[in-house]
């Protein structure tokens, strides 16, 4: 039950989304089932707003959005000096790769208000 909430937040979320230059949300594999825990949207020049500076300004506005991959575990201080491979796809990626709120509990207003504040900067 759980989880069909959460689905149907997801399809809620993609729906509103589509069109948005800039936001692409994460794309499922047609063979694999979805649990749907995550919500992440990579977030391009495009879209006229830096991944930080959208999570910045999400969370002045009440929503709890998550940096995902943030900070790059190679980039730590336990691992800063532990590699020597070309990193620069990972950094990419993660620096531009945002969560948006996803669980069971949250409703459709709530996800509504979301995409507003997604919107909002257009």
């Amino acid at each position: 039950q759980n989880r069909q909430r959460r689905a149907h937040i997801d399809q809620l979320y993609r729906q509103q989304l589509t069109g948005i230059n800039g936001l692409t949300p994460l794309t499922y594999h047609p063979d694999s089932t979805p649990n749907y825990s995550y919500f992440p949207v990579f977030v391009d020049a495009d879209f006229g707003e830096t991944r930080d500076a959208l999570y910045n300004r999400l969370r002045s506005n009440g929503v709890i959005a998550r940096r995902y991959f943030h900070p790059l575990l190679p980039d730590t201080q336990a691992y800063r000096n532990a590699h020597s491979a070309d990193l620069s796809s990972a950094r990419k990626l993660a620096q531009s790769v945002i969560c948006l709120p996803m669980h069971g509990e949250l409703i459709e207003s709530d996800a509504d208000y979301v995409c507003d504040k997604l919107k909002e900067y257009l």
